[in-house]
């Protein structure tokens, strides 16, 4: 299992199949199934989407909703506002990269799936 944020690189460099944004999508050249998850879903600040990609795991029925986030996750402290920028939007860098615990627990679940799926505990 994969975790990264969307747009990540990762997927160009290592061939990933794109990820659907509503639901688990596969391809015909790969084994694996890719998403997009808005963390805000899952009670971060900001909306962070992020790619998921998964082989042998088992594939839970995820929040793909998008409720309003207040925040904006930015690699520079600055969010770009409707015509400037600003600071008061833009999360510092300890709770952009902050995890919900709800959204970490299903990437655990789907982790310890794969483990049992190998037999290796």
């Amino acid at each position: 299992m994969l975790e990264h944020p969307a747009y990540s690189l990762a997927w160009e460099a290592f061939g990933l199949p794109l990820p659907a944004r509503h639901g688990w999508a596969s391809s015909f050249w790969d084994d694996g199934y890719t998403t997009e998850v808005a963390q805000v879903a899952y009670g971060h600040e900001a909306r962070k989407r992020t790619w998921l990609y998964c082989v042998g795991t088992e594939l839970p029925s995820l929040n793909w909703t998008e409720p309003p986030a207040t925040m904006q996750v930015s690699a520079f402290g600055l969010t770009r506002g409707p015509s400037r920028w600003s600071y008061d939007t833009a999360l510092d860098k300890g709770k952009s990269s902050y995890t919900p615990p709800e959204f970490r627990d299903v990437l655990l679940s789907m982790a310890r799936s794969a483990l049992d799926r190998t037999g290796i505990a």
